[in-house]
């Protein structure tokens, strides 16, 4: 009964009563082809721009298809697909190319269902053995190897430090239980770090961060160019510091806070949207009336500058939501052109607001 040859591996399987002297070479044979396809090493050149499709052959350990590592090199000058066998497998394989063009390892009789290896890298990739033998990336720059970009579809779960010289782009859950180390990180889900974090190019999250979900005693800062604590979360007693690294209240500003003070378009009626700024100045150009602002808050404070402009005696006529000092509200009818007064009020509630106006100045 003559020998058949097994489907992946190519080993030969010797029929019962065959190859009487020779049976223990050819087991020999087998064992040197399992070998390879285990821990088998090929270097191939791969350099220029055509296709290359890896040697198969029965009960081979020499084919190139039968290594498990496959270093490809060379320099391109033009995009390439590596063809490997269409057989449900798995392939080390190492970008070891030069040049700008993309490396694509796909099934043979399948191009158009491969997977394009990042040079420099290290990648594991899966043919599926179905109908269209589609070839996946599964594992990329592993180990203490990161010399390109990562990017992951799925979970990643890393319990030792991961050191990544490229980018790293993960569209699920990230769970790092030590130290990440890399340039660039995009986040678009959630996201633990439970170790330190060093971030020297860009972050970006495209959903909720959340700093000490734990509640632990960790404190948080921001750094600028000449302040170390330009930004301060003090965990423990439960306040921020602005340019204070020990603030002394639940906000603490070292330095200067400004409120920037905005302009309020003049017409028949003025609204200010207390949403949008504290502060804020209008030139009259006739005879107005100041409508009760959009979005007030409970507490919030500020001042309006009131100009007359170059015509003066303008009027204002004041929403009931306004309440002056004893009633009494600002007196402009007889303001001459460019006199300045101003409104500084306090938020008790949406529908009363506490003000105090002085003026003119000049």
């Amino acid at each position: 009964m003559a020998s058949t040859y097994s489907d992946r591996l190519k080993l030969e399987l010797q029929g019962t009563g065959e190859n009487a002297g020779t049976w223990g070479d050819k087991t020999n044979n087998n064992l040197d082809v399992v070998d390879a396809f285990v821990a088998g090493y090929l270097s191939k050149s791969v350099a220029g721009s055509s296709d290359v499709t890896l040697t198969t052959a029965n009960a081979s350990a020499t084919a190139e298809s039968s290594n498990k590592v496959l270093d490809l090199n060379g320099t391109l000058t033009g995009n390439i697909t590596v063809f490997i066998p269409a057989k449900e497998n798995n392939y080390i394989i190492y970008n070891n190319t030069s040049g700008s063009y993309t490396l694509t390892i796909a099934a043979t009789g399948h191009g158009a269902n491969g997977v394009a290896i990042t040079q420099g890298a290290y990648d594991v990739v899966y043919c599926d053995g179905a109908s269209n033998y589609n070839v996946s990336r599964i594992l990329s720059n592993f180990g203490a190897i990161s010399t390109g970009d990562l990017t992951v579809t799925g979970n990643v779960n890393v319990s030792v430090d991961a050191n990544v010289s490229g980018n790293v782009n993960v569209t699920s859950n990230v769970n790092i239980t030590d130290s990440l180390n890399a340039d660039d990180i995009v986040v678009t889900n959630t996201s633990t770090f439970s170790g330190a974090t060093t971030v020297d190019g860009a972050l970006t999250v495209n959903n909720t961060a959340v700093f000490n979900e734990g509640s632990g005693d960790f404190d948080f800062r921001i750094e600028s160019t000449n302040n170390a604590n330009l930004f301060f979360v003090d965990a423990g007693n439960d306040k921020i510091g602005i340019g204070q690294s020990s603030p002394t209240a639940q906000l603490t500003v070292a330095n200067s806070a400004v409120a920037e003070m905005g302009t309020l378009s003049d017409g028949a009626t003025i609204t200010p949207d207390f949403a949008q700024k504290n502060n804020w100045t209008v030139t009259l150009g006739g005879n107005r009336t100041l409508a009760a602002p959009s979005n007030p808050v409970v507490g919030q404070c500020g001042f309006i500058r009131i100009v007359q402009d170059g015509t003066g005696t303008r009027t204002l006529t004041f929403n009931s939501a306004y309440k002056f000092i004893n009633g009494q509200d600002l007196n402009m009818s007889s303001a001459a052109g460019g006199s300045i007064y101003r409104l500084d009020y306090v938020v008790i509630s949406g529908t009363e607001i506490h003000v105090n106006g002085t003026g003119p100045y000049s």
